[in-house]
């Protein structure tokens, strides 16, 4: 039998959540090509940067910090 605990709502609220904070804000260079401000790092110099689809035109992208 299924016990419900509270470990699993915690958990599903940090996995869901991830998605929030990540979003990278993104603006159009006067070329036309896409920028991605990704985020900055962390102490370990990590950054977490996460996507639902990442797909690039002709036009092309370029990614800063």
């Amino acid at each position: 039998m299924f016990k419900f605990n509270l470990t699993y709502v915690a958990l599903a609220a940090a996995l869901s959540s991830s998605f929030v904070y990540a979003d990278p804000t993104t603006y159009t260079h006067l070329s036309g090509a896409k920028v991605i401000d990704i985020e900055k790092p962390n102490a370990a110099g990590v950054s977490h940067n996460m996507y639902r689809e990442f797909n690039v035109d002709s036009k092309g992208c370029c990614s800063e910090q």
